[in-house]
Formats: C-alpha cells, sequence, structure tokens
C-alpha cells in the first residue's frame, strides 16, 4: 500500500496504528491530512516546531484558516528563539484571531520534542527531528493525551517566562 493511501485508510477507519514516517513528503500527507480531521471531527490543533519554517508550514495556512473559520482552536509554540515569524504564513493567519496562539520560547529549547495533536487522539511524534523520523497514529487517546498535557505544561511554562 502506498504511504498516502495507509494514511487516508487509517485515518478514515479510525484506525489505532503506528505509521512510521522518516521522509519529508510523507510528513506534509500526515500534516495535510490530520489538519482534515481537525476540520472534519471538530477538534482543536496543537503544534510545537522549532522554527515553523515557512517553505513546510505555509503550505498549512489554508487548512489553519478553515480550523480557525470554524471556531476550533490553533495553537503553536516555536522552539527556536532565534526566529523571526513577522513573514511566517503560518504563523500570521493563526495569531490573527482569538482562537489561534503563536507563543515562541524567550530561550531556544533545542530537547523539546516537535509534534502535532489534533483532539486527544490523533498525532504526529518526531523521534529524530535532523532525520525527519516520527511516528504517528489516527485514533491513540492514550498517547494522544500524553502529548496535549506535554504542550500544555510547555505552553504555562512559556507564559510564565514572559
Amino acid at each position: 500500500m502506498e504511504f498516502r493511501e495507509l494514511v487516508k485508510d487509517c485515518s478514515k477507519n479510525n484506525k489505532n496504528q503506528i505509521i512510521h514516517n522518516a521522509d519529508i513528503d510523507h510528513a506534509k500527507d500526515l500534516f495535510s491530512e490530520l489538519l482534515s480531521c481537525a476540520i472534519e471531527h471538530r477538534k482543536p490543533v496543537r503544534l510545537v516546531s522549532g522554527s515553523l519554517n515557512d517553505d513546510f508550514y505555509g503550505s498549512l495556512a489554508n487548512a489553519a484558516e478553515k480550523i480557525i473559520a470554524a471556531g476550533l482552536a490553533f495553537e503553536i509554540i516555536v522552539t527556536d528563539s532565534n526566529v523571526d515569524l513577522g513573514n511566517n504564513r503560518l504563523s500570521n493567519v493563526v495569531k490573527k484571531t482569538n482562537k489561534g496562539l503563536v507563543l515562541q520560547a524567550k530561550k531556544t529549547l533545542s530537547d523539546c520534542a516537535h509534534f502535532i495533536v489534533v483532539g486527544k487522539s490523533r498525532w504526529r511524534f518526531e523521534t529524530n527531528h535532523e532525520q525527519t523520523k516520527a511516528k504517528a497514529n489516527f485514533n491513540d487517546p492514550e498517547i494522544g493525551s500524553m502529548i496535549v498535557h506535554r504542550f500544555d505544561s510547555l505552553k504555562s511554562k512559556l507564559r510564565a517566562d514572559k
């Protein structure tokens, strides 16, 4: 089965199946499907990224607009304190509404994992950022809830550091 077909199948059938990802195009497929799930299932999105690279994340701006227009939260944490988000398409879309939040670390958090979680059961978690290695799942509330807790803890820490 092709990777994209596997992702669609797991998403459509709410499968609790680990999907291994070690390719930028596969990551794009996963992000696209996860954001589609946010709209379809009316779930909030939480994202942690190092630099929120516009080449990758900018292509998700339209989906983010739809998520926010549906009244759903879209929250982003950027762990690299040196990144200029001024012209970042995704950041600008998200932070212009009261349903969006973009927090940037004041001091770079180099040991922080990158991930996206939709609701509490759909997620992609990077296990090795340099090699683009990650795992994803479309129906794992146990791990998803732990990722949400990690995000919320990090968000509280960054807000306290302001």
